[in-house]
């Protein structure tokens, strides 16, 4: 699976509430007709955040690189998704992560290992460096 964050910072020239409305409304359903898109999350500051700082963490899980290079590659998609954006965002920073759980349900990790002991140093970079695309 991979696994595409964005950090998001709000128009600041709009209320918050207009902002998170136009972003679940037309530019949520650019990305969840997107075939290979398993998950898309948004994680919202619950509190007031300094000008100029993030206001959100969005998450976009991809089935597979296939599914990830038909998001980058289609310019319908890519264009639909900034004219939306603009509604919403003044800033967005796009990139492919690596994910590493420190801690699951019970304390323990998915292959059994106890929380806080994995050796996060072993594992090798993702292969994809290039920028991402906004969403």
């Amino acid at each position: 699976m991979i696994k595409r964050v964005s950090l998001v910072r709000l128009r600041s020239d709009l209320p918050r509430a207009t902002c998170l409305e136009r972003w679940q409304g037309e530019h949520a359903d650019v990305v969840r007709a997107l075939p290979g898109v398993v998950e898309y999350t948004l994680d919202v500051a619950s509190e007031p955040r300094p000008p100029g700082g993030w206001d959100a963490v969005v998450t976009v899980r991809f089935v597979d690189e296939a599914a990830l290079e038909r998001f980058r590659s289609d310019p319908n998609v890519q264009e639909r998704l900034r004219i939306t954006r603009e509604d919403f965002a003044e800033a967005v920073d796009a990139f492919l992560v690596e994910e590493h759980a420190l801690i699951r349900s019970g304390g323990a990790l998915d292959d059994g290992t106890a929380a806080g002991h994995r050796d996060l140093t072993a594992r090798n970079p993702p292969s994809t460096t290039s920028a991402e695309p906004h969403t």
